[in-house]
Formats: C-alpha cells, sequence, structure tokens
C-alpha cells in the first residue's frame, strides 16, 4: 500500500500484543475513500503471515459490516456476520458452547431467526439491557482462549445504538486475552453521530486503544499510486492534475487514473468520477445498479434477486456486467458497492417516483424472505424503515410495531425505543391504529418508555410516559400501569420521588373493584414495599409486602418470591429473624422456577444475615447466588452486587485478600454505576483497615453521594466516610459525614445503624482527647445515645453497643472507663459476638490505649502484652491502620517495635522461605497467591492459572499483581525466581 507503511506497522504491532495475550482495540478513522477498508484487508493478510512464519497459531479473523438505513440503522447488523465467521472456523457447537447460557441469543444470530419462547426464557430471567452484552463477552473470551481473534467492524458510523454498547462492554471488560478488535469508521461523520463520537472519547481515554487516523496522500505518494495502477509514471502535468483532482484521497486517485475525467473539463468532477463506470453500462444493468443502491452499500444476493423485476438470466448478466467494469464486486452470496461514495453518486440518479416504488419493493421481498427465512430484528427494521420511505403509512405502522416488538426481545431496546416513537408519529395517519396495534396510544407510548427504560435512556422514558399520561381518558387500570413504569425508571436511575409515584399507582388501581388485576397491584404494592423498606419504615414495608404476597395470583411466582423476600430482609433488620428465616425459605421455594426472583432471594438473604453477624453463611449464600449469576451469564450485572454481599462477610472473617480479588475483579467487569459504587465502598473499607489512605482517598472521590431515600446506602457510605476521616486525623470531617445517622428518628434498623453509631462514638471521643474538651461534640452525642437506646434489639448489638460506651466512658468522655473497656472486650472475645475481625481489633487497640493512659504499671504491663500481641494479629492480616497505631502505642510506652509492616515470611529450620533480599522486603502472601504463584513458576497463563483453580480470569490477575507487589517483582519471571530459589514448591501453609 502506498503512503500506509507507519499505519501498517503499528497495526503489526497490535496484532503481535494481542496475539501475546493483551486485549487491543484500534480505532481506524479517516474519510470517505481514503482506504480504511484496504488498510484492514492488508492488516488481515499480513496477520495470517507473521503467524506462519513464527510457526504460531493463525488469528481467527471475523469482520462484521453495520448497514446503512433511511433513518434507523438495522440493530445489531455486524453480529450474526461476524458470528457467521467465528462458527466456520470454530464449529457451530463450539461457539454455542462458548456462549453459556446466552447460547439461545447466538444461535437465533446464527441461524438468522427470532428468539423462540425457550430461548427468551432463558435469556430473559434477568431482564436488562446487558444480558447480550455479559453473553458476547463471554463468548469472545473463551474463544480467544482457544485461539488468537482479530475482530473487524466495518462502518461504525453506521452503527446502531445496540451495537456500540456492546463494543463499549467488550473494550471496557475483556482483557488479557488475544484479542484485537479494529472498528472502522469515518471521522468527518463524527459531528452528526452522537453516540459514536461518544464511544470514541471514551475509547481514546484507555490504554489498551489506540486510533490511527489515515490522511490524504501527498503528491508524490500520489504519484506512486498512479503508477502503480497505470503501468506507468504519469507526466508533471497529469500528475498535478491528479493530485488537484484527487486531493490525495486514494479512491478518487485509482478512479480518476484509469478514465477519461482526468483530463476532461466537467463542472462537478468527483461525482463524474464516482459515476464513470456506472455510465458505461447498459439501462438495463444501471436500472439494477440503481435498484441495489436503494437496498444501501451492501444486498444479499436473495434480496436482490426477489426485489428485481429481472428474470434470473438477465438478472446475472446485468451483475456480471457491473462487476466487470467495478461498480459492484461479489463478497460471497452479498453484491457490495466498489465503495460507499459510489452508491451514494448512483442514489442520487434514482428520480423520486422510483425511489417509493423501490422501496415499496424491498419491503415487499423482505417480507416474503420473512415468511421464509424468520422475522429476525435486522430484518423486520428494514421493512419498517421502507416502508415509512415508500410513505406506505399503513403497512408502515403495523410494520413499525413489530419491529418494535422482534427488537425488544433481541435486547435491542435503544432501536426498539426509536422504532416505537416512529409508530406513535404514524398514529394520526392511521385509520385504526389501536386495532392495528392491538392497543390504545397511552399504552403503546408505555411500550415505548419501557424500551427507553431498558436502554437506559431516562430522559426520554419519562417524557413518554408523561406524554401516555397526558392522553385524554380516565383509566385507573392504564394510569396504573403507567405510573408504575415512571417508579421502575426513577428507581432504577437512582431518582428521587418513586416512593410519591408508587403510592399513585396503587391509589389509582384501589379506584377499581379488588381483584381487577391483581398481579399489577401485588407487582405495585412489592415495589412499593421494596422503597418502603429502604427508607427504614418497617412497619409500612411489612404491611405492604405481606399484602402483596396475599393478593398475587399463585401463577405470579416472581412478585409472590420477591414479596417473600421483602419480607423477610424488612423483618430481619425489625428483629423478627426466626420469621424472616421463614420467609426467606418460602421465597426460595417459590422462586425454584424464576432464576431472577432466585437472584434477589440471594441478594436479600445474605444481606440479612450479615447485618445480623451471620459472616460464615452470608459468605455462602452469597457464593452460591454468585454462582448461579455466572450460570445465568449475569455475572457483570446482577452478579456484582453479590460479589458485594460476599466480599462483606470475607472482610469481617479476616479474609481481605480474597475479598479485595472478589471486588477487584467484579470492578473489573464494569458493572452497573450503582453496583460499581458498592464494589469501591468495599474496596475504600480495606483501603482504610490496611492502612494506605492514599487509595482509599481516590476510592472515597470516586463513589456518588448516595440516594437520599435510600437509608441503608446513605448509613452505610456514612459510616465509611467516617472512617476514613478518622485515620486522616480529622473528627469533625467524620462527624459531617455522619450526618444522616444523626438525622434519622426511624426505628429498627440495627442492622444499618450499628457501625455508624460506633464511627460516631470514636470520632466524638478523638475529638474530645484532641481538644480536651469532654463537652465538645454535645449535640451530636445526644443523638448519638438515643440512636443507640433505638438500635440495641439487635443479637449482635452487644458489642457494638458496649464499644460506643467505652469510647464515650469516663471522666474525659473520651473512653477512660476500664469497666466499660473490659466489658466491651468480654463481648469481642465471644466467637460470634457479630462483629468484623477490624471492629474486634480496634475494640482491643481502644482497650490497650486506655490501659496506658491509666498510668499504672500493671495496666501499663497488661497492655504493652495486649499491643504486642494485635500487633502480630496485624501483621498476619495486612491490618495496616490498626498495626501501625499499635507500633505508635508501644514506641510512646517505651518499647522499640519494628515500622508496620515489616515483610517476614515464616520458614523452616535450615530452609530459607524467600531469598535474603525478598526477606526484607516482601509482604506476607496469602494462601491463595501462594498457590498462584507456584502455578506462575510453573509457566501457566494466567487463564491456564484459572482453569487449574476453577476461578476467573480477572480474579487471577488479581492476585498476580499483588503478588508482584509483595515481592517487589517486576514481572511474572522475576516473582518465579522467588520460588526457585526455595528449592521446592510454595506450601500453602508457610507464609
Amino acid at each position: 500500500m502506498i503512503g500506509r507503511e507507519a499505519e501498517l506497522a503499528r497495526l503489526d504491532a497490535l496484532v503481535a500484543e494481542s496475539r501475546a495475550g493483551s486485549t487491543r482495540i484500534a480505532l481506524v478513522a479517516g474519510e470517505a475513500g481514503i482506504g480504511k477498508s484496504r488498510l484492514i484487508a492488508e492488516t488481515r493478510h499480513r496477520a495470517a503471515a507473521a503467524a506462519l512464519a513464527a510457526g504460531a497459531p493463525a488469528p481467527v479473523i471475523a469482520t462484521g459490516h453495520c448497514v446503512d438505513l433511511a433513518a434507523e440503522s438495522a440493530p445489531y447488523a455486524p453480529l450474526p456476520e461476524l458470528l457467521r465467521c467465528l462458527a466456520l472456523e470454530f464449529g457451530s457447537d463450539a461457539v454455542l458452547d462458548a456462549a453459556g447460557p446466552g447460547a439461545p441469543f447466538i444461535r437465533a444470530f446464527l441461524e438468522g431467526d427470532r428468539l423462540d419462547e425457550e430461548g427468551r426464557a432463558a435469556t430473559g430471567a434477568v431482564r436488562g439491557v446487558n444480558v447480550l452484552g455479559d453473553v458476547v463477552i463471554r463468548l469472545f473470551a473463551t474463544l480467544a482462549e482457544q485461539r488468537p481473534l482479530l475482530l473487524v467492524i466495518e462502518d461504525a458510523h453506521w452503527a446502531d445504538p445496540g451495537t456500540l454498547d456492546l463494543l463499549r462492554l467488550v473494550a471496557r471488560v475483556v482483557d488479557d486475552v488475544p484479542l484485537l478488535l479494529v472498528l472502522t469508521f469515518r471521522d468527518d461523520e463524527l459531528w452528526s453521530r452522537d453516540a459514536l463520537r461518544s464511544l470514541v472519547a471514551e475509547f481514546e481515554r484507555s490504554r489498551r486503544v489506540e486510533r490511527l487516523t489515515i490522511g490524504r496522500l501527498s503528491r508524490a505518494e500520489v504519484r506512486e499510486q498512479a503508477a502503480q495502477v497505470l503501468g506507468r509514471t504519469p507526466t508533471p502535468a497529469a500528475l498535478a492534475e491528479l493530485h488537484r483532482r484527487s486531493e490525495g484521497i486514494p479512491f478518487y486517485v485509482e478512479e480518476l487514473a484509469t478514465t477519461d475525467v482526468a483530463a476532461a473539463e466537467v463542472p462537478d468532477p468527483l461525482r463524474a468520477v464516482l459515476l464513470a463506470r456506472y455510465g458505461t453500462l447498459d439501462e438495463t444493468a444501471r436500472s439494477l445498479v440503481r435498484l441495489l443502491a436503494v437496498g444501501g452499500t451492501r444486498v444479499d444476493h436473495a434480496l436482490a434477486e426477489a426485489v428485481s423485476p429481472l428474470d434470473s438470466d438477465d438478472f446475472d448478466e446485468a451483475i456480471r456486467r457491473a462487476r466487470d467494469v467495478g461498480v459492484l464486486r461479489v463478497d460471497g452470496a452479498t453484491y457490495v458497492f466498489r465503495h460507499a461514495l459510489v452508491r451514494d453518486a448512483v442514489l442520487e440518479e434514482v428520480l423520486p417516483g422510483a425511489l417509493l416504488r423501490a422501496h415499496a419493493a424491498y419491503a415487499d421481498a423482505l417480507e416474503r424472505l420473512k415468511e421464509v427465512g424468520g422475522a429476525t430484528a435486522a430484518r423486520v427494521v428494514s421493512i419498517a424503515e421502507h416502508r415509512i420511505a415508500a410513505g406506505d403509512d399503513e403497512r408502515a405502522f403495523a410494520d413499525a410495531i413489530e419491529a418494535m416488538t422482534c427488537s425488544r426481545e433481541t435486547g435491542a431496546y435503544a432501536t426498539a425505543a426509536r422504532i416505537g416513537e416512529r409508530a406513535v408519529a404514524l398514529w394520526p395517519r392511521v385509520s385504526d391504529p389501536a386495532a392495528t396495534a392491538g392497543a390504545d396510544l397511552a399504552t403503546l407510548l408505555s411500550w415505548v418508555a419501557s424500551a427507553w427504560r431498558s436502554s437506559g435512556a431516562t430522559a426520554p422514558a419519562l417524557a413518554a410516559i408523561d406524554r401516555a399520561l397526558a392522553v385524554p381518558g380516565d383509566d385507573p387500570l392504564l394510569r396504573a400501569r403507567l405510573l408504575r413504569i415512571r417508579g421502575t425508571v426513577l428507581t432504577h436511575d437512582h431518582r428521587a420521588g418513586s416512593l410519591d409515584v408508587y403510592r399513585a399507582a396503587l391509589a389509582e388501581i384501589e379506584r377499581l373493584p379488588a381483584g381487577t388485576d391483581a398481579r399489577l397491584e401485588a407487582s405495585i404494592r412489592v415495589e412499593l414495599a421494596a422503597e418502603t423498606m429502604i427508607t427504614g419504615d418497617a412497619h409500612a414495608a411489612i404491611e405492604l409486602a405481606g399484602s402483596a404476597l396475599d393478593i398475587a395470583p399463585e401463577e405470579a411466582t416472581r412478585v409472590r418470591s420477591i414479596a417473600a423476600t421483602i419480607l423477610g430482609g424488612t423483618r430481619a433488620l425489625h428483629g423478627e429473624f426466626a420469621q424472616a428465616e421463614r420467609d426467606f425459605e418460602l421465597a426460595r421455594a417459590i422462586a425454584a422456577a424464576d432464576p431472577s426472583a432466585r437472584l434477589r432471594y440471594y441478594t436479600n438473604w445474605s444481606d440479612a444475615l450479615y447485618v445480623h453477624g451471620r459472616f460464615a453463611e452470608a459468605l455462602e449464600v452469597a457464593e452460591e447466588g454468585h454462582r448461579v449469576a455466572r450460570e445465568l451469564g449475569v455475572e457483570r450485572s446482577t452478579g456484582a452486587i453479590l460479589a458485594v454481599n460476599a466480599a462483606e462477610p470475607l472482610y469481617a472473617l479476616g479474609e481481605w485478600d480474597r475479598a479485595d480479588a472478589l471486588a477487584s475483579a467484579a470492578l473489573d467487569q464494569d458493572p452497573p454505576s450503582q453496583f460499581a459504587a458498592y464494589l469501591r465502598r468495599e474496596l475504600l473499607r480495606s483501603a482504610v483497615n490496611r492502612g494506605d489512605l492514599a487509595a482509599a482517598s481516590r476510592l472515597a472521590d470516586d463513589i456518588p453521594a448516595a440516594d437520599n431515600s435510600n437509608l441503608q446506602e446513605r448509613l452505610a457510605l456514612a459510616a465509611d466516610l467516617a472512617e476514613l476521616h478518622l485515620a486522616l486525623g480529622d473528627p469533625e470531617a467524620a462527624l459531617a459525614a455522619l450526618a444522616p445517622l444523626f438525622a434519622t428518628e426511624r426505628e429498627r434498623i440495627a442492622g444499618w445503624a450499628l457501625p455508624a453509631d460506633l464511627a460516631a462514638a470514636r470520632a466524638l471521643s478523638a475529638l474530645r482527647r484532641r481538644d480536651g474538651d469532654a463537652h465538645a461534640g454535645a449535640e451530636q452525642e445526644t443523638a448519638l445515645r438515643h440512636r443507640l437506646e433505638l438500635d440495641g434489639y439487635g443479637a449482635n448489638a452487644t458489642i457494638w453497643l458496649g464499644a460506643a460506651e467505652a469510647w464515650l466512658g469516663g471522666a474525659s468522655g473520651a473512653g477512660d472507663d476500664l469497666a466499660l473497656w473490659d466489658a466491651a472486650l468480654a463481648a469481642a472475645a465471644h466467637p460470634e459476638c457479630g462483629a468484623p475481625i477490624a471492629v474486634v481489633l480496634r475494640v482491643r487497640l481502644g482497650a490497650a490505649e486506655a490501659l496506658l493512659r491509666d498510668g499504672d504499671d500493671r495496666t501499663r504491663a497488661r497492655a504493652v502484652a495486649a499491643l504486642h500481641e494485635l500487633l502480630a494479629e496485624a501483621r498476619a492480616l495486612d491490618a495496616g491502620a490498626i498495626g501501625g497505631a499499635a507500633v505508635e502505642l508501644l514506641h510512646a510506652a517505651g518499647v522499640t517495635v519494628e515500622a508496620f509492616p515489616r515483610a517476614v515470611a515464616a520458614k523452616d529450620e535450615g530452609d530459607d522461605a524467600m531469598s535474603a533480599a525478598t526477606a526484607g522486603t516482601a509482604e506476607h502472601l496469602t494462601a491463595r497467591e501462594v498457590e498462584v504463584l507456584g502455578l506462575v513458576a510453573e509457566g501457566l497463563s494466567n487463564g491456564q492459572i484459572a482453569d487449574r483453580l476453577f476461578i476467573s480470569r480477572k480474579t487471577v490477575s488479581v492476585h498476580v499483581s499483588a503478588i508482584l507487589r509483595k515481592l517487589g517483582a517486576a514481572n511474572r519471571t522475576e516473582a518465579a525466581r522467588h520460588v526457585a530459589a526455595r528449592h521446592r514448591p510454595l506450601d500453602p501453609a508457610i507464609r
């Protein structure tokens, strides 16, 4: 290729990097005719040749093209083509196996058909915009482990929103697998493509993405290309004219060099160039080419033949002539214009009347093909677009309704919403739209709103609901449905007002006779109960969830199970744990055949167990739920919240490295924003406890403010931020962070409030000790003591309340009462005290500090002994905050100890556990890290280690990063040397 040496070299390097196991993404940008597709074709050839020369497996190369339709791009247009390429290389069964539970989705794309009932049940078990994304991510990652992948998406400027969302997820989540994803697009069209512009801007911020902008050719490069095309060097005068007219665009250079147009004076030379080859055809061939131009840049043979009035022989002959002169090329069973610019120029040749007739012909032909080949979303959307372009409002409306339904079924929610909006616009121009749609206008708008909601577009969803509510009429049932949708939109977007909306929905349905729509009423009551529960109004939540369970029809399993789950969660919070357990058992039994309800059960039950201090049980339930989420293909979405619920008890039980790995791996999966905030909060808590305050501060900056209506979330975040401020030595900021605690009067929320209660007591103690003022924060103490009275009913309240009282005790009001500390220590020593290990260690630290302040020699000796014991445990746990404080207290007591942390690994007599250099610098490795390190030393890749240990690649990556950090190793090879220095495999017992 002329003038593209640097771009080819960079793409070659990206291919090599991806083949070595680093996921890379290339954005190939440039104006029309600049040679993007030719550059990619050359890269594909060179990638295969390089693999052959290296004796390595050749990458599997798959290409998908985006399609340009009139207004609405075909949903997921490049995906079927891409999947069929992969199926040819790997086999259809292998591709379906790689998709896991999402196989019905992939099968539908491969076979060009809609999801059947079984497929919709399997993939719609957990509803949401990200289901297909999870499936595709799993598919690509699994196949790339078998052979390197080079995936090309051509003409991304025509991509539909669903495809762009899919690409965004792949780029964010897929990592450390041999995959190169290449996107080509016209950068001169970015200004009019908001979704693509946003995607490109996001990509350019990623270290794994490289943008290559293809520039125009210089005069010398134009001469070289012309000489290559003509077989001779053009004269200086011809070259000057060629460079002037082509403006250095390779496609124009080639066309001008091979036609007489280059020497002619014409008013519109570039258009003339584009039509020069077309102009050499006879009228029959030109007519067919014009017809193909209406269908797009690429038209399948079956569709082209179905839409053409020519018989088979004349059709083939016309295609052959168009191919021979270079207007079309044949790509498998598809006719492709030589260039999109040629198609655009030919389309301008189509007269208005002929254009209407052509669109109608395409719609009719696609209808016939639909009956034979299936009603895929792309096909049905194309029919609707052609009908609309043909001006056939009646049939266009019916097709738009079907296209909306089909797009929604395949997860193309944005396309469904936009096609639905087109149907709404057609409504007044259709004779009997309600009969055609099977719904009135308000109901149609509710469908549109639901599609917008599922696509993540909150503003248009709310706008559609408002338009529906404004439709004249007084149908309480319809208004209840509309208000319920509005409530779910507000809830999912964490906006204020959902509680009032659900109440209004319930008021509407209560205007009707009892039992009019029991399922809908039960659903509204369940959603209202859930929203009421997170405000802390346990009594109202129990009443609502109980009534929902009573009135829900037997077949409404999801509603009934979720109602029982909310009942159990609220009763557990309320202190009625025995009844809560029975509620959760009922929820699990009802949800046996409903995966979505089962995941809700796992989430709420593990949370209830955790807040009651039953950490091991909470972990078991959360891990089971996380496994189910992974099996269902929703590990990135619903699985993320279950990862949070598993990380919490892991931290409580002292398995901090496992918890960090789990939370980090889930965060790497790019979960929904609110779930990502929860995961960051877990890592924030870990960083504070470890004493890594810089990391903790960064995490705190990344966590958005909690939803004002969600008291559980606000109190949890308040407690974590308060602990960070206390670690930074700022008790005033800690007390300010705890404002939600001091402001709430809610009763029976001990499970949510106790960590914040303790943080408040510690902040008041620190403030008073610093200022020497026993009355500092008196107003906050009054509010806190009121809270402590309210929160004393929980099974695990003794340790929390005892510790809070100890920190506030004594004449100083700052923790001077040794009797209170003895009581707190006794509570902390109980094996089932129900407090996380970090809280227990802090209680012991606070007690030791109080003993030192007492000044008595005996209490001092007792304190020093306690601090030594505490320091040893802190070292083992990597509890830097507590260990560092223990060291400071020992120094203050005149005891010399090494700074925390000190990296020493245990060793057998006569056997160095690590090299001498490492012993002084490496931190303790966990048992799992020792196991992973041993496998690294064997030369296993992250994927192989994941398979061996039955964990995810992301988790392996987190472990490897921790190992390198703790060993001070620059890479895997250096880390492996530590194993070799031991002369035997690492033993997890030695750490």
